[in-house]
């Protein structure tokens, strides 16, 4: 039976990595054992900084939030942007006395659904404090209890091209130049006519970059398409977590998965806190 257990929790394309030299192991204690990096460490650490990039965020921590309730939750839980529908961005979440939680990608998949995705070794903290709101009563009054958290970590498998080869690349697999979303939002994109993904464009620096969003019963075929192309190198998870936490204006504070104190000058420069302070911790930001 432990061996069945085993089976299950691996990830999709375990096998894959392996065949590439992978050392394979967990970034977090309760999570699986993902690539941590591959033979050649500087090959990528050269992609992340000056070529492309591709890397398997298996495990990354994702979160539906939908229902009637969703649009207000999100706007009382996230101090970021309010989305459109189509719309994704890193945005802020705060504990009632101000603190940092984590500082997730956000995105509206519709009118009453949003999604989020936390690579950061505080998505646990997250992940309770999200559910702690979301049961908030007033007065035998729960003003969220119509909405529905549900965890989607392994509904899709996540892959991340980052780097200045990843447009053209990705133009290879879609019909029309704009089927791909531009920064800072969503598409629905079929991948040669035939599978369809969800990506995003997260804003992670100058250089373009794309989250897709694969079904597993497809991603052994678009990971190795996708390493056909001569200008992408696979990069481990250590790598790619250290390089966005140097990228990121946040991301070092997130490498402890802790509650962080942050000051309002420090989010407005950033760039990641709305002018309305209607959020969960804005008084205690701007006191």
């Amino acid at each position: 039976m432990a061996d069945e257990v085993n089976e299950e929790e691996k990830i999709v394309l375990e096998a894959e990595h392996l065949l590439l030299g992978a050392l394979m192991g967990s970034l977090d204690e309760e999570g699986p054992d993902v690539p941590l990096r591959y033979a050649d460490q500087d090959a990528e650490a050269t992609a992340l900084a000056d070529g492309t990039a591709l890397c398997d965020l298996s495990g990354l921590y994702a979160l539906r939030i939908a229902g009637t309730a969703a649009g207000a939750f999100c706007s009382a839980a996230f101090g970021g942007s309010k989305l459109a529908v189509g719309e994704c961005a890193f945005e802020p979440v705060f504990m009632g006395d101000g603190r940092l939680v984590s500082v997730p990608l956000l995105a509206r998949t519709g009118d009453e659904e949003y999604v989020l995705w936390d690579a950061s070794p505080s998505a646990d903290l997250l992940a309770a404090w999200l559910s702690f709101l979301s049961d908030i009563e007033q007065n035998g009054y729960r003003p969220y209890a119509a909405l529905d958290l549900e965890e989607e970590s392994t509904a899709l498998v996540p892959l991340l091209l980052w780097g200045d080869a990843t447009t053209s690349i990705l133009h290879d697999y879609v019909r029309k130049d704009d089927e791909l979303p531009r920064a800072g939002h969503i598409s629905d994109v079929s991948l040669d006519g035939t599978i369809a993904t969800l990506v995003l464009s997260p804003e992670l620096d100058s250089r373009p970059s794309y989250l897709v969003l694969v079904p597993p019963s497809y991603a052994r075929i678009v990971w190795r398409s996708l390493l056909s192309f001569q200008a992408l190198t696979p990069v481990g998870r250590v790598v790619c977590r250290q390089r966005l936490s140097e990228t990121l204006p946040w991301g070092k504070l997130l490498l402890d998965a802790e509650p962080h104190e942050v000051d309002a000058s420090s989010l407005k420069a950033w760039g990641i806190m709305r002018k309305d302070h209607d959020f969960v911790g804005a008084r205690a930001l701007l006191s």
